[in-house]
């Protein structure tokens, strides 16, 4: 092969392109920066007539084996009238054909996809179930695409299992899927924040010119703000060594031996007064605790079943043996110098585009072309006056839609309906917005389950619009899922296989908390985070406490293979559609269907 072929290959590499040869678009809704539905067929080598108001790109197209996707070529935006009157109700056609009483043969299906939609189980019950998955920050368009496409979900174990491609591993468990992809990566929204977006609006003029301005600031920022990033991030270090505790708060370990003894203990009293965590070894490098210490507090009489009348709740242990922390250490001192350099600058640039993700959280619900209109343009036959505009964001349009859908259902057949929405990280902040908008408009949806994953959302956020749902809706039950407070600190960021990260230790939600974001009070903190949410827990009112469920994962590399041990685990490894998953531990062992486990091999 000549050199320039190679180049050209090499370069198309780098351009994060791809070749995804059938897209489910009746289970994906993908939204622009703009909060407009985009095409997630293609974006390259579309068929000629492919456009805005139809046909998608390579829908029903078979793969030639050229690329078809390119992360920084933007995806072609939907009109909304063909978003309404063709691609949703595609996607509702589908729909109804999952939940259908006599299924048709595949032969005569309207839904056609490649691999075909996995029918529902033979052994559901009539309620029709509804899964919307909503990702959070830092996924490219062509990561989230390729997540519900080509990601094989197959069980634990050595013995051969059957995988399948996420979209359908959700619909064999009976819950129709559908997820929400947003335009989150970090190099689209630094560079919209760097060129385009000036206060809150984009000025495709003023922004181009002022870009220079605007990264010198953030350069100057990293560089001045350096000590206190780095004093942060040395705080949040030594708090994952058994010798310097102190450095955090009892509040969280407080808070949580209260609510597990009273959820799970016959006698809460004695619990709360033996009740102790185990510690980690002392490493010097080999353990110096004692047993004792090592092996904690929990051997009291379990209530069986466990109380009703207080938060279901379960906090795994610190398992970290020795050689693991050894390892960690040493890679840590290694790789200051580079820490020292790297860590101001995710201060700099990702402080910019976080604000951006932000910013395209609310644009999905309200776009910017509802508060502006040129006086030359004529109104849209239809829009009657501009102080009668509907909500024009994306998901704004879907939610009123699927409410639309459900309430003709109800009415045809009389069958009931449960959604479930699961939000990861950022993915939570548009969660929020969407249940705030069900409550405010008002639009009768039937949420009966929302999950939360390590949510980037802040403690404020969740506790201002999940409380007020359910108020609303007294069957519906809130989860809320987060990593080991260790395992939230120690997170590294390794390139490749190489066992050393040069960058700073936390997850996005430790980073998030200390330096990308500007938090007023705790609340102001982001809720996936042990040591935020349970000290807030007193802010629930107490008649909602059975109803919000509370679960927390062991750290140590020997129970990775049931527990998730970094932020992106949870829709990389977790299963996360399993309802038996989002529940606490006693409530897991107390059930007939419990899933043999709830992490899978990736």
């Amino acid at each position: 092969m000549s050199p320039y072929p190679k180049l050209m290959i090499a370069a198309l590499v780098l351009a994060g392109c791809a070749t995804i040869p059938s897209v489910p678009t009746q289970n994906i809704l993908m939204f622009s920066a703009d909060g407009k539905l985009v095409d997630p067929t293609g974006n390259l080598n579309c068929p000629e007539g492919a456009s805005s108001a139809g046909p998608l790109c390579h829908e029903a197209t078979p793969a030639d084996g050229s690329f078809t996707h390119m992360s920084v070529r933007d995806y072609t935006e939907l009109e909304d009238r063909y978003y309404e009157a063709t691609y949703l109700e595609s996607l509702l056609g589908c729909l109804r054909e999952y939940f259908s009483e006599s299924p048709q043969p595949a032969a005569d299906r309207k839904c056609r996809q490649k691999p075909p939609l996995a029918p529902r189980p033979a052994t559901s019950d009539t309620v029709n179930r509804l899964l919307i998955f909503v990702h959070g920050g830092l996924n490219t368009q062509i990561g989230s695409i390729s997540r519900v496409v080509t990601r094989e979900v197959r069980e634990s174990g050595e013995a051969p299992r059957e995988t399948l491609p996420l979209y359908n591993a959700i619909a064999a468990a009976g819950s129709y899927p559908l997820f929400i992809n947003w335009r989150a990566s970090f190099t689209s929204n630094y560079a919209d924040n760097l060129t385009l977006i000036r206060q809150g609006e984009k000025q495709p003029l003023l922004g181009p010119a002022t870009a220079p301005t605007v990264f010198v600031v953030d350069v100057m920022r990293g560089i001045t703000r350096a000590p206190l990033v780095w004093s942060g991030q040395a705080v949040n270090d030594l708090k994952t060594s058994p010798g310097f505790t102190f450095l955090g708060s009892r509040d969280p370990d407080t808070v949580a031996k209260e609510l597990i003894c009273a959820y799970e203990y016959a006698d809460p009293k004695t619990c709360r007064a033996e009740f102790r965590f185990r510690d980690p070894p002392f490493c010097i490098p080999f353990n110096v605790r004692s047993e004792k210490k090592l092996a904690g507090d929990r051997s009291f009489r379990e209530a069986v079943p466990p109380h009703a009348d207080t938060i279901p709740i379960s906090v795994g242990e610190d398992l970290r043996r020795c050689p693991e922390m050894v390892r960690s250490l040493l890679s840590y001192v290694i790789t200051v110098p580079s820490r020292l350099l790297v860590a101001p600058a995710v201060d700099s640039f990702g402080t910019s585009a976080w604000e951006t993700m932000l910013r395209r959280t609310h644009l999905l619900f309200n776009r910017d072309d509802e508060f502006f209109h040129a006086r030359s343009e004529p109104m849209e036959q239809g829009r009657g006056r501009l102080v009668e505009i509907p909500r024009r964001g994306g998901i704004s349009i879907f939610l009123r839609r699927l409410a639309k859908e459900i309430r003709a259902a109800k009415e045809n057949n009389g069958r009931e309906w449960q959604i479930t929405l699961v939000g990861h990280s950022m993915g939570t902040i548009i969660v929020n917005q969407m249940l705030r908008e069900v409550v405010q408009l008002p639009l009768d949806l039937p949420i009966t389950n929302i999950v939360y994953m390590a949510a980037a959302a802040s403690v404020r956020d969740v506790l201002d619009s999940v409380l007020p749902y359910l108020r609303k809706r007294p069957a519906a039950k809130f989860y809320t899922l987060m990593l080991h407070p260790i395992a939230e600190e120690r997170e590294s960021y390794q390139l490749a296989d190489v066992p050393i990260d040069p960058g700073p230790r936390g997850s996005l939600l430790v980073m998030i908390d200390n330096f990308l974001s500007k938090p007023l009070t705790h609340l102001d903190r982001t809720a996936g985070r042990y040591e935020n949410f349970l000290p807030a827990v007193h802010a629930i009112p107490g008649d909602l406490w059975p109803r919000v469920h509370i679960k927390t994962f062991s750290v140590g590399e020997d129970v990775r293979s049931e527990n998730p041990q970094k932020h992106g685990e949870f829709t990389s490894r977790f299963k996360f559609w399993v309802e038996g998953c989002w529940l606490p531990e006693p409530a897991m062992k107390t059930r007939s269907k419990t899933p043999r486990d709830c992490v899978y091999d990736n």
